[in-house]
């Protein structure tokens, strides 16, 4: 059942950020990211919204418990490397070829 997802997730989101893990609040920014990219065009209704992302987390939660949880206190930075950009799409600039 997606109930125990749902809870995990919310209870998740209410914990002060910090007493969350690093992996925990590396997830939470990908719900949010996919969260701002599924409701950009306000074609889901808040329970598609709401599915979308607990299976965005079942799939993160899943992902970092293969991944053993680690603590890094901070990401390298490489110069000249462009800034990381969210993997969501937006609608704008997606073209077909009917429309070229």
């Amino acid at each position: 059942s997606m109930v125990q997802h749902f809870m995990s997730l919310r209870l998740l989101l209410l914990r002060s950020p910090d007493r969350r893990t690093y992996n925990e609040q590396e997830s939470l920014n990908v719900i949010r990211k996919s969260y701002h990219g599924y409701s950009q065009d306000n074609s889901r209704t808040d329970s598609e919204l709401a599915s979308l992302l607990v299976r965005d987390w079942i799939f993160l939660s899943s992902a970092n418990q293969v991944i053993p949880n680690q603590q890094v206190t901070s990401l390298p930075v490489h110069s000249g490397q462009a800034p990381y950009k969210c993997h969501i799409m937006q609608p704008t600039n997606l073209r077909t070829e009917l429309s070229a």
